[in-house]
């Protein structure tokens, strides 16, 4: 028997802020390095699947990471 995936609530309710607000800036399209989130951030976002690089290497959202500031932006 296979475990449920968490659902996007879950995923969103363990990340830190640090990743959360990564998350709002890609999905707004903001400088995130701006606001102070360290690059060593990227990897472990990319690891959950909630970033990948674009062809030109730049984070970008996945469709999980999407629905994860969805989730977010309901709290």
């Amino acid at each position: 028997m296979m475990a449920k995936a968490p659902t996007a609530e879950a995923i969103g309710a363990s990340l830190s802020a640090r990743e959360r607000v990564l998350l709002f800036c890609l999905g707004s399209d903001t400088e995130w390095m701006r606001v102070g989130i360290p690059p060593s951030t990227i990897p472990q976002m990319i690891v959950r699947n909630l970033v990948e690089r674009d062809q030109a290497g730049l984070p970008q959202l996945t469709d999980q990471g999407r629905a994860v500031l969805k989730a977010l932006i309901r709290e």
